[in-house]
């Protein structure tokens, strides 16, 4: 294969030949070629032309690439300058002390796009570059390094995050600390959270992302300001609040309803237009085990809504009582829809299966 001629071929006439050219480079595994590679990038008119040569750049396995593709970060062509974070991204470990560099460039867009490279790569060296780019004088970047550090599960990160919270004021940033410490903070977390919103009285901006934190990190301890948040914003139950008290639930055994939260579940199954809305509310209505609330869910099982019953049956199975195994094969004489009755049945097999 002639490298200098298909070098030469980079800027034929025909966007063919420069299609191929470029193909068969990346073949090559040409490390002359890099150079000319990317500088093509810059003045190519060919969105063909161009993916050819970002795929050469990516398969061509020399250390030459990373500081060209670098470079292409700072391009005005954001289909290059999104190839450029692909490809460094897929260089993995190899290109963290490059990138690492780029962070401290003049050009805030350069360091955003890098921290996006490292964001793919699977390297203990995120920790320091995320919690680096949390300092960082442009708040996109400082989000953005939030943002990656939840998604990415950077225990380590979680001070660093409480941290920036703490110090806080744009509304964007407060929302994305809470967000990142929702995937990798702890209760304490939580609490942190609540404070610097504002507790009780926190906007509606910020409800929903704290309640996701609460389905997310709370416990039984946080039913109570789940409660107030719902009975400022009733939207917010449907929204949040319903994933929140199953998921809590899921950690820890609940026991009493507040009485205006047992009120707003109701009236969500009651109300509510949307089925998967209904069926979530009564679930989340089943994660209490006090009377009033166990009187509801047997009040759901003959309820006319598909949804809700099957919600109750299943709410029923997770019973402890004796008393729902009996209330279980009751409903296989009355329940007329197959969806419902098959959850019966198999909540009836699977209670005598563990009792065997």
């Amino acid at each position: 294969m002639d490298i200098t001629k298909l070098i030469t071929d980079l800027a034929a006439p025909d966007e063919a030949d420069r299609r191929y050219a470029a193909e068969d480079l990346g073949e090559a595994n040409s490390a002359a070629a890099v150079a000319a590679l990317a500088a093509r990038l810059a003045v190519e008119p060919s969105r063909a032309v161009k993916e050819a040569i970002c795929h050469a750049l990516a398969r061509i396995r020399d250390a030459s690439v990373t500081p060209a593709v670098i470079a292409l970060i700072e391009a005005d062509d954001a289909f290059v300058r999104n190839e450029a974070v692909r490809i460094l991204g897929e260089r993995g470990a190899d290109a963290m002390p490059a990138l690492a560099r780029a962070l401290g460039s003049a050009d805030c867009d350069v360091r955003k796009f890098a921290l996006d490279a490292i964001s793919m790569i699977d390297s203990d060296l995120k920790d320091v570059a995320y919690g680096a780019a949390m300092g960082d004088a442009d708040l996109n970047l400082v989000i953005t390094a939030v943002e990656h550090a939840g998604r990415d599960n950077r225990m380590a990160l979680r001070p660093r995050v409480e941290e920036v919270l703490a110090g806080a004021t744009h509304p964007m940033l407060v929302a994305a600390c809470v967000d990142a410490l929702a995937r990798i903070g702890g209760a304490g977390s939580l609490d942190i959270a609540y404070r610097k919103l504002g507790g009780e009285g926190m906007p509606e901006f910020h409800a929903a992302a704290f309640l996701r934190a609460v389905g997310r990190l709370g416990d039984a301890a946080h039913v109570g300001a789940l409660c107030r948040l719902v009975e400022r914003f009733p939207a917010m139950l449907a929204d949040a609040g319903l994933d929140a008290i199953e998921a809590i639930h899921r950690r820890a055994q609940l026991t009493h309803a507040p009485p205006m939260l047992l009120a707003a579940v109701r009236a969500v199954i009651a109300n509510c237009p949307d089925p998967l809305g209904r069926y979530k509310a009564v679930r989340a209505l089943g994660a209490f085990a006090d009377d009033e609330a166990t009187a509801s869910i047997r009040e759901c099982l003959d309820s006319p809504d598909k949804m809700v019953r099957l919600a109750a049956v299943e709410s029923v199975a997770a019973w402890a009582a004796p008393a729902a195994a009996d209330l279980l094969a009751g409903r296989l004489g009355v329940e007329g829809d197959e969806d419902v009755l098959a959850a019966i049945r198999d909540a009836v097999n699977e209670r005598a299966r563990s009792a065997a």
